[in-house]
């Protein structure tokens, strides 16, 4: 179970729900924005001509979306790997919303959801070093998964091959629902 401080984001009424192709704009925006704040650690995806957009909706087995006042904030993508197990492929929020605590409720919200359609943990890779990645999903239960699904290392292969370890180490992380 996630364990949610107490933030600003909880005295702002956040709706939390399954995305929708008529969220995809909203989601790749979101997105843009919160490639800024990885920028600014020195991490540049442009430099690995890898692909950030989500213009696909049927690439991924979930999607959530959080609304403050009708506008779409964060986003999640998950990929199901087993019946059990969900990849956490991304979680964005806008630039300027970060530290506000609304990353923290829709992982909360997600999770939540996961564990309701029968899943019983979330994974996902993420940068061990960046505030807003390891040490975020650490203070919300994560933990480092030391026996990973397979799935989860062959996506970990694909990012050495891609060289995403040249802004900084890399881990795969687990939270059990």
């Amino acid at each position: 179970m996630l364990a949610m401080p107490s933030s600003p984001a909880h005295s702002q009424l956040i709706e939390t729900r399954r995305a929708t192709e008529a969220d995809v704009d909203a989601m790749t925006n979101v997105e843009a924005s919160a490639r800024q704040l990885l920028e600014a650690e020195g991490v540049d995806f442009a430099v690995l001509h890898v692909s950030t957009d989500v213009d696909d909706p049927t690439g991924w087995s979930l999607a959530f979306v959080a609304e403050i006042e009708g506008k779409v904030i964060p986003m999640a993508r998950l990929t199901e790997l087993t019946p059990d197990v969900v990849c956490l492929d991304q979680i964005s929020t806008t630039a300027g919303c970060a530290g506000r605590g609304v990353g923290r409720r829709l992982l909360a919200d997600v999770a939540t959801a996961c564990r309701d359609l029968g899943f019983s943990a979330l994974t996902g890779t993420t940068f061990r070093d960046v505030a807003f990645n390891a040490p975020f999903y650490t203070r919300l239960g994560c933990v480092e998964d030391n026996d990973p699904h397979p799935a989860m290392l062959r996506r970990r292969r694909v990012e050495q091959e891609l060289g995403l370890d040249q802004f900084g180490p890399r881990l795969i992380m687990r939270l059990s629902l």
